[in-house]
């Protein structure tokens, strides 16, 4: 990843590594942990301002990290949305989140360490609660289950988790995630997402709910989706339909809407699943759908102000936080002026308009 991050970001970083390297209370290291899981970039930033004061200064992390790290095993970071149930079932280690460069250093590991240790959501009251999480504009979450599952939740989304005695549960309520799933056969985990219904068959898999449809994308293994049309406005715990269910294996992906029928097709699971580690990746896209999917990660607004601009085809990777960049290298394919208004809206235009 390139080091174009707000600058605010950095400072933020520095401060709290002035902060940490001192004996810092538990409270003030639950606060740290929830600045740090705002954002991969929080993640990203601290380990390398971490890394960067200790090459200047030959500076020792305080004695009580390395009491930590005895004490827990430093490769996973496991900040568990408990279960209801209050017993534990086995479960495997859940995937490193792969927008996460955890070296093999002391500051990686204290870092994971600090986080493990202190920070341990409390358990749903009964069966039927349901633990929610929401990321802003910009923010993403990674979501380690109790039951070693795994969610990680991109920009603008929204999840209730529920961890029941005979099903799992995970209703998307808008946004995109993916999903790493831990196979229990007593316990079937399935996302509710407008009217259908995606159940894992030990399988990594994305979620996309828009406005207008689903979209199912399967990384690893395969998935059933089973539409739920007999209760659209509901949000189930099994299947309530008698429609064939669908199955996606890996490298598939499909799309589910009132006015359409789902038709898997092929498709890069890495390029769907790019923004786990911020980069937008397009591949003969028209202007605007890039402009949209940069909106999705940013404050400032693009726009495009010319229809046949907007049918531009592009090609490229980008960062998700960086659309200055992105019209660097748009200006350079085809020459354009860019209007600005006063709330940072930014309306792209070609340079020989008007």
């Amino acid at each position: 990843m390139s080091h174009d991050v707000p600058i605010e970001v950095t400072e933020a970083a520095a401060e709290w590594v002035d902060r940490l390297s001192r004996q810092p209370s538990a409270a003030r290291v639950r606060e740290f942990a929830r600045w740090l899981l705002r954002s991969p970039v929080h993640v990203e930033e601290f380990l390398r301002v971490t890394a960067l004061r200790e090459e200047l200064e030959q500076a020792a992390l305080p004695e009580w990290v390395a009491d930590i790290l005895a004490r827990r095993d430093p490769g996973i970071a496991e900040i568990p949305i408990h279960s209801p149930l209050g017993t534990a079932r086995p479960h495997r280690r859940a995937h490193r989140p792969r927008f996460l460069p955890v070296a093999g250093g002391v500051a990686a590991a204290a870092l994971l360490a600090w986080v493990v240790w202190f920070v341990s959501p409390a358990s749903p009251p009964d069966g039927h609660a349901a633990s929610s999480v929401t990321t802003e504009v910009g923010e993403q979450r990674f979501l380690p289950l109790a039951d070693g599952s795994t969610i990680q939740l991109n920009t603008d989304s929204s999840v209730d988790i529920r961890l029941g005695t005979t099903e799992r549960q995970v209703d998307l309520r808008h946004g995109e995630a993916l999903f790493d799933v831990v196979v229990d056969p007593e316990r079937p985990f399935r996302v509710v997402s407008h009217d259908v219904i995606v159940e894992a068959i030990g399988t990594r898999f994305s979620v996309f709910r828009r406005a207008e449809d689903t979209r199912v994308t399967v990384v690893e293994g395969r998935v059933s989706v089973i539409p739920n049309r007999a209760a659209p406005s509901a949000a189930p715990t099994s299947p309530n339909t008698t429609e064939t269910p669908i199955e996606l294996i890996a490298g598939q992906q499909a799309f589910w809407s009132p006015e359409q029928v789902p038709l898997p097709a092929p498709v890069d699971p890495a390029k769907v699943t790019a923004w786990t580690e911020r980069r937008l990746v397009f591949e003969d896209e028209p202007l605007d759908g890039v402009v949209a999917e940069f909106n999705r990660y940013n404050v400032s607004r693009l726009s495009v102000g010319d229809p046949a601009l907007s049918k531009r085809r592009i090609t490229g990777v980008f960062d998700v936080n960086d659309p200055d960049r992105f019209i660097e290298v748009l200006n350079e394919l085809e020459p354009i002026r860019v209007l600005e208004s006063g709330d940072g809206h930014r309306t792209l235009h070609p340079a020989t308009e008007g």
